[in-house]
């Protein structure tokens, strides 16, 4: 078991201390600290690197692990050895009703490949469990400003690895933590964009070197990544400077120049998130 902290500044670390010191159980836990944070992708690779098990079962300090979650992961990776990662479903710890409390990912059973490589979510990255030999495959995350389960199912679809089980084993916080957002306007609102679409590229850069490693022969792949590269550019091109986006759209009117020009407009205006 390894609880490890990225350097936070309240007492994350000594809880972790005092929960290693209070565990009787029969495996042994490791309890590390960076003295500098490294950021979350930095961090999910010096931990992905360190562990030593086939089976990492991967969980955020603000989610909670139902107490089979384990077992049943487990159990999931040794009944299917081509799996290399598996989730599921989640509660969610702030639902306003029973009827919206069970979260469920984007791509369970039926896997469209060309839809996963233009997707922004593929499973419930607080449910993600990986086999090691995901990560000997494939290597070290390259783009730090992307989230882990974006690149983690990604590669498992490319290897036809990903397994689905349709139960809730986490219950899930939404609405905190780096991936929430909220509502706002003006200045802050184009700042979010911005971080948004810097989030994408990195995963679309990532994707397209991923199938680079394993020399991933559909050719459909690449150009569909390097299409979203592409669009994702021009919308920041516009964040950054709307006038200068202008006159290349003006002076080379490409798909993504126009495609930009049209979700950034709608954006700013409000009529899409």
């Amino acid at each position: 078991i390894i609880l490890s902290d990225d350097c936070s500044t309240d007492r994350t670390f000594e809880i972790m201390e005092e929960m290693a010191r209070a565990y009787e159980g029969p495996h042994r836990v490791v309890v590390r600290r960076h003295l500098q944070n490294l950021g979350l992708i930095r961090h999910v690779n010096v931990v992905l690197s360190s562990a030593r098990s086939d089976i990492i079962v991967l969980a955020a300090g603000d989610d909670i692990s139902l107490p089979h979650r384990t077992s049943r992961v487990t159990y999931a990776f040794l009944t299917s050895p081509s799996t290399v990662l598996v989730h599921s479903n989640a509660y969610d710890l702030h639902a306003v009703s029973q009827a919206n409390a069970i979260l469920t990912p984007p791509f369970r059973s039926k896997i469209d490949l060309y839809a996963a490589a233009r997707s922004a979510s593929i499973y419930i990255g607080a449910t993600g469990a990986i086999h090691k030999s995901l990560y000997c495959k494939f290597g070290l995350i390259d783009e730090t400003k992307t989230y882990e389960d974006l690149v983690l199912g990604f590669r498992a679809i490319l290897l036809s690895g990903l397994q689905y089980i349709n139960e809730s084993l986490v219950e899930y916080r939404t609405g905190v933590g780096i991936s929430s957002r909220h509502k706002c306007s003006g200045k802050i609102k184009r700042a979010q964009r911005i971080r948004q679409q810097e989030h994408l590229l990195a995963t679309f850069r990532q994707r397209l070197h991923d199938i680079e490693k394993i020399d991933h022969p559909d050719s459909t792949l690449r150009t569909i990544l390097r299409k979203e590269i592409s669009c994702c550019e021009s919308r920041l091109d516009f964040h950054r400077s709307t006038l200068r986006f202008l006159a290349t759209c003006l002076l080379e009117p490409r798909y993504s120049c126009l495609k930009a020009l049209s979700s950034e407009t709608k954006y700013m205006l409000g009529f899409v998130q």
